[in-house]
């Protein structure tokens, strides 16, 4: 939340990606009313590259062009082993 306040704040448009659209929706309503129009929310689940692809594509529809990716998230050390949807180790899938 902090990024995108920040880079929203210094009139860069945002496209905030999160697995839940309600929570970044929160995010953005947490903004000071004036930049909220900078951020737009966009659902990204890391954990299904199919959904990555879909995300990628309608950013760029959407966009034109993506001048600056910032990661601010990921998997560490579950407790038990998971997979994402393509069969990767959910950890090694997630953040890499």
């Amino acid at each position: 939340a902090v990024c995108t306040r920040t880079l929203a704040i210094a009139g860069m448009r945002v496209v905030l990606c999160s697995r839940s659209v309600d929570d970044g929706e929160k995010v953005r309503a947490s903004l000071p009313s004036w930049c909220r129009d900078n951020v737009r929310v966009q659902e990204l689940d890391l954990g299904d590259l199919r959904v990555v692809r879909d995300a990628a594509e309608e950013i760029l529809s959407n966009e034109g062009m993506v001048d600056v990716l910032l990661n601010n998230a990921g998997v560490m050390s579950p407790p038990k082993r998971e997979e994402t949807a393509q069969g990767f180790e959910l950890q090694f899938g997630v953040n890499h």
